[in-house]
């Protein structure tokens, strides 16, 4: 990612300074310093590229947040220098016009809808149990509530990219729950207006 880049090009100016004072590079340093002299053509290049996605309207809200910060930063630094910021405003109207896209799934998003299919069932029977003693069945049905959402949560931290920012990572996970949690909610409300309903024809025949 963008960010990812830069943190390296930062890197990669540590590793110059210490060339231009004369100073010896590690082994680490110089393997690093040969394999990153591209890295401006990246950033260029990676900031193509998101323009494009937020011209597309392919960009998510932790992406565009961090767009805004990036161009709130560019416009301090042109006032600071005297520059004119017309574009960095418009741009900045501009991202604050796009509408964000859905985060990307969580790579092992497959495996967890699963788990939570499993799950959703023993949330449901722990919900009806409050406030009255449990029976055998349920209480075993409960004991597997923990290994499931332990498991689940295993699976959501592998799904992190190598590189991929805490904040971005954090809103797909957050996205994935919504949607487990707007699924239990909308089975739930279909279940309650059917047993509303068979009870008004059941009272309508008597």
């Amino acid at each position: 990612c963008l960010s990812c880049v830069g943190g390296l090009m930062d890197v990669l100016r540590q590793i110059d300074d210490k060339l231009v004072a004369g100073s010896p590079l590690e082994r680490a340093e110089r393997d690093f310093y040969d394999a990153a002299v591209d890295l401006g053509e990246k950033d260029t290049l990676l900031r193509q590229e998101m323009l494009e996605q937020v011209e597309g309207g392919d960009v998510t809200a932790a992406e565009l947040d961090v767009l805004l910060e990036q161009n709130a930063e560019r416009i301090a630094a042109m006032k600071r220098e005297g520059k004119s910021t017309a574009k960095a405003e418009a741009r900045r109207k501009a991202l604050e016009g796009v509408v964000p896209a859905r985060p990307q799934p969580l790579k092992f998003e497959a495996e967890i809808s699963k788990l939570r299919k499993e799950l959703a069932p023993i949330l449901d029977a722990e919900e009806r149990a409050k406030g009255r003693l449990l029976s055998v069945k349920e209480t075993q049905t409960l004991s597997r509530k923990g290994e499931l959402m332990e498991e689940i949560e295993r699976l959501e931290y592998a799904s992190q990219g190598w590189f991929e920012d805490e904040d971005i990572f954090e809103s797909r996970v957050e996205a994935s729950r919504a949607v487990f949690e707007e699924r239990r909610r909308k089975k739930a409300a279909k279940k309650s207006y059917a047993v509303a309903a068979s009870g008004g024809k059941f009272a309508s025949s008597r």
